[in-house]
């Protein structure tokens, strides 16, 4: 293998000086109360288990409604993400942790518990950090009676409330179900109410704390998930469509030159991923639906539905590959190694080792942007319980995932789209810009808010994806993506203990393992005598420019 030239290693000496400082940046910006010893005492809690949850809920309804021979639980993890939400926009959450966090909890455990025998079903709220149910609701009938408001009286005086504390609102009562405002709660302009179900007799079937926030909020957030649906349906999804169909069209068209056995193998990878990773997100799809509507029949149908849409994803992503590969090379230009090149091990070594710094750089950038948004539009996030690690069968799998949008997002909207739009308008900025715009509006639905400033924030992240493509190609792209996300992923798992720490561990070290196992498959299928790569060239300009 020949040197590196003057010019390449600069270049490189140039990136593991912005990789540490991204390093330092990411570390700075993310462990800083870990590295001043400033976590709150709620940051030190450390949740129960599921089986502890599962426990304490089967306790507590056999403590409640008497002894079952038998009792069925399914647990998962669920939020509150308007409230949360709320509290983040008004920089209350910290307040409310101090004062209500331990009686009114916006995050917890639901169990699903079934009596078989009697097909009663119960949902138990179970606290997050502690063994104790927040709250319950069951499919026991509720009915209005005499009793039934002393009952809820009664049961409130031995929750600690008494009558100036939890006013009812007859307005919101009737039917056994009775409503009570709580004065004392005072968290901006939200409000605290009480949800007290009973029975004809007086029996208690259900008790649940919610929280009402101003309308001037709700109506802000759905203008905002409105604008969020609209750029990534018709932003992402539709532009998707009419790109898949390009990549169609421009194979069809030089299907003489076209090699049709390119990308196989990563769309393989792709689609194996998403459909591993959909189907552990069942406890996220029983969160999104809730106890109610979460039937076998009802996930099955969702998931069959998200398997059908990756499918169709996967179709785009081998044209896309096929169809971009062909156009750069039109026009004489190397993007894309290949297996049979004898030095295809040592470059793919090459894109791993660049990844990993290129990652890290784009890691620091990442905290720049959340620092410049965070002040100058005062962006908040909430919590969604679709995205949350509680929601996975197998945790350890989740950073898996990082390897199917890393190859997806940068064939199609780096390697096919900049080659797409390059030949449309003739302009490599027009042509960098456009893909990496529909590319951002595809990730509006991240529970960000301002939607548009996570439009911005992966705007800059993309054109520097496509810079590293058009310097380096396409798969130290992939590796630098994957290096990013793994990382993201992988350090989100570490806290979880066992095999999840072992794994996250071992999904930092993912991009450096999959590309030395490459290298030792092509030194040991690949025997050729070694050659010259070709460098890389410079940002292309399109002909005729």
């Amino acid at each position: 293998m020949n040197r590196p030239s003057s010019a390449a290693a600069s270049g490189d000496r140039n990136l593991r000086i912005l990789a540490l400082a991204g390093l330092i940046l990411f570390i700075l910006t993310n462990w800083w109360p870990v590295i001043t010893g400033t976590l709150s005492e709620q940051d030190l809690k450390v949740p129960i288990s599921k089986e502890k949850a599962a426990e304490t809920a089967k306790q507590f309804i056999q403590k409640q409604y008497g002894p079952a021979e038998t009792l069925n639980t399914y647990v998962y993890y669920q939020a509150q993400k308007d409230v949360i939400g709320y509290l983040q926009r008004q920089d209350l959450f910290e307040a409310y942790t101090d004062r209500w966090v331990k009686r009114y909890p916006v995050e917890y455990y639901a169990v699903e518990v079934t009596e078989p025998e009697s097909n009663v079903r119960y949902t138990v709220n179970v606290h997050l950090s502690e063994a104790k149910v927040v709250s319950w609701n069951s499919s026991l009938p509720s009915e209005g009676s005499e009793s039934g408001l002393k009952a809820a009286e009664s049961f409130l005086k031995k929750q600690g409330y008494a009558a100036d504390k939890a006013i009812l609102d007859r307005e919101e009562s009737g039917d056994g179900v009775f409503t009570f405002l709580v004065s004392k709660f005072d968290m901006g302009g939200s409000r605290l109410s009480l949800e007290v179900r009973t029975d004809a007799s007086g029996v208690i079937t259900g008790f649940t704390p919610s929280f009402t926030l101003p309308a001037e909020h709700t109506s802000w957030i759905a203008k905002q998930d409105r604008a969020a649906a609209w750029m990534t349906y018709a932003g992402n999804l539709l532009t998707g469509a009419i790109m898949a169909i390009a990549a169609i069209v421009y194979v069809i068209i030089g299907r003489k030159q076209v090699s049709f056995a390119r990308g196989i193998f990563l769309t393989a990878v792709y689609l194996i991923v998403n459909m591993v990773n959909n189907a552990n997100m069942y406890p996220a799809y029983k969160a999104i639906l809730g106890s109610a509507d979460a039937s076998g029949t009802a996930i099955a149908s969702v998931m069959l539905i998200q398997n059908l849409f990756f499918f169709g994803m996967s179709v785009m992503l081998y044209f896309s590959f096929i169809s971009g590969d062909q156009l750069w090379r039109q026009r004489g230009i190397r993007v894309w190694a290949r297996w049979q090149e004898a030095d295809y091990g040592e470059h793919v070594m090459t894109a791993m080792k660049r990844g990993y710094l290129i990652g890290l750089v784009i890691l620091g950038l990442q905290q720049v942007l959340f620092i410049a948004e965070g002040k100058v539009f005062h962006v908040w996030s909430t919590t969604d319980p679709v995205s949350s690690p509680y929601n996975m069968l197998w945790l350890w799998v989740f950073p898996f995932a990082a390897w199917g949008a890393a190859i997806e997002e940068e064939a199609v909207y780096r390697m096919f789209g900049i080659a797409l739009f390059a030949k449309l308008f003739r302009n490599p900025m027009v042509a960098a810009v456009l893909p990496t715009l529909f590319w951002a509006f595809g990730h509006t639905q991240y529970p960000i808010y301002p939607t548009y400033t996570r439009v911005i924030e992966l705007l800059v992240i993309g054109l520097v994806f496509s810079y590293v493509f058009l310097k380096y190609g396409l798969i130290t792209a992939i590796f630098s993506h994957a290096v990013m996300d793994s990382i993201l992923m992988g350090l989100s798992i570490l806290p979880y203990g066992g095999l999840n720490t072992m794994a996250g561990i071992a999904h930092l070290a993912m991009p450096a393992i999959v590309a030395y196992v490459i290298y030792r498959l092509h030194r040991r299928f690949r025997k050729s005598p070694p050659q010259e790569l070709p460098q890389m060239p410079a940002p292309p300009r399109p002909a005729g420019t």
